[in-house]
């Protein structure tokens, strides 16, 4: 009876250990994910603005020097 007691707590007890990681490691990675697609809304957003505001400077040639410089 003691034996059989012990077998299932230990049953219990890894599954609810490798539930518990399951869920670490889905959520980790869920958390990389969300963290990538940040960073790449951010990095496509300066990339953007950049490029339209180098448009407008030289249609009103504003900086045109800071502008050549930057392309060498």
């Amino acid at each position: 009876m003691n034996a059989t007691i012990k077998k299932i707590l230990m049953a219990g007890g890894f599954g609810v250990i490798a539930s518990l990681l399951f869920m670490l490691i889905i959520y980790t990675g869920a958390g990389l994910i969300g963290w990538v697609i940040f960073a790449l809304i951010l990095f496509c957003a300066y990339a953007l603005w950049n490029k339209r505001a180098r448009t407008e400077l030289m249609k009103r040639e504003e900086n045109f020097d800071i502008l050549k410089s930057d392309k060498k």
